[in-house]
C-alpha cells in the first residue's frame, strides 16, 4: 500500500508538471473552464485531496464533489499555473435551514485585480460590460448580478451519500431559478487566512448573525483591506 501511494503521488506531480507546461498559453477562463466541466455536484470524493481531484480531471474523469471542495481544485491548479487564488465564501443574510445558508467560491488575482469563478455553477462573475469583476462588485450589484458560463453548461447533481431528507432539499434549490438562489446565498463575503477570518463590509451592512454564530472569528474590513488579502487558504 505504501508503494502505491507513493508510485501514485510520483505520477500526479508529473501529470501536474506536465499539464502546467502543455497549458501554459490556456486562459484563465480555460484552465478554470475544464474544471467546471468535469465537475459534478456531489459528496463521494469529497475526502479526496485537491491534487489528486485535479490528476483526475485532467485525465479526463468526471469528480463529484462540493463547492468548497472544487474551489480548492480550482485554487491548486491556478496556481500550478503561477496564478495567485484565494479561497472566497459567502453567507445568507436569510434565515439559516441548515443547507442553503452560503457559498464557497474562488478567486483569481488577474492584472491587479481580484475575478470571482464559481466553479461549482460553472461561472465567472462580470459586469454590466462583460469585464469580469470579483465577489466585492458583485455583491453590491445586487439583483444586477451577472455571470458568464466557463464551460458547456453540463450542470449535473450527483445525491449519492445523502439522506432522502437531505435529497429533498437539494432539489428544491436545483429546481429555482440560479439568479433567485444567488440572491439568497450573497449576502456577506468571507475570507480566512489560518489565522482567522474577515468579512467584507462593503454590502451596506454587517450580518449581526456573523459575530453570533461565529464570535470573535470574523473581523470586518473594508474594500481596501479586503483586496489586499492575498493567498489566503
Amino acid at each position: 500500500m505504501r508503494k502505491h501511494r507513493i508510485a501514485l503521488a510520483a505520477t500526479i506531480a508529473a501529470t501536474l508538471i506536465s499539464t502546467s507546461s502543455a497549458q501554459a498559453s490556456q486562459t484563465p477562463d480555460q484552465i478554470m473552464g475544464r474544471i467546471a466541466a468535469h465537475h459534478v455536484q456531489g459528496w463521494v470524493d469529497n475526502k479526496t485531496p485537491a491534487p489528486e481531484l485535479l490528476h483526475r480531471i485532467n485525465q479526463g474523469d468526471r469528480v463529484y464533489v462540493s463547492c468548497s471542495v472544487i474551489a480548492a481544485v480550482g485554487i491548486q491548479s491556478a496556481r500550478n499555473h503561477g496564478i495567485p487564488a484565494r479561497a472566497v465564501s459567502v453567507v445568507t443574510n436569510g434565515k439559516f435551514d441548515g443547507y442553503n445558508d452560503g457559498h464557497a467560491m474562488l478567486e483569481l488575482k488577474l492584472g491587479g485585480k481580484w475575478v470571482l469563478y464559481d466553479l461549482d455553477m460553472n461561472r465567472v462573475a462580470v459586469d454590466q460590460h462583460g469585464r469580469r469583476i470579483g465577489l466585492a462588485k458583485q455583491l453590491k450589484a445586487g439583483h444586477d448580478r451577472r455571470w458568464r458560463m466557463i464551460a458547456h453548461d453540463d450542470t449535473r447533481w450527483n445525491y449519492a451519500g445523502t439522506t432522502a431528507s437531505f435529497q429533498a432539499r437539494l432539489k428544491r434549490i436545483e429546481a429555482q431559478p440560479l439568479a433567485d438562489w444567488y440572491d439568497h446565498v450573497m449576502g456577506v463575503a468571507l475570507v480566512s487566512d489560518g489565522h482567522g477570518g474577515y468579512a467584507y463590509h462593503g454590502t451596506g451592512r454587517e450580518s449581526r448573525r456573523i459575530d453570533a454564530v461565529w464570535p470573535g472569528v470574523y473581523r470586518w474590513v473594508g474594500a481596501g483591506q479586503w483586496r489586499s488579502l492575498n493567498y489566503l487558504n
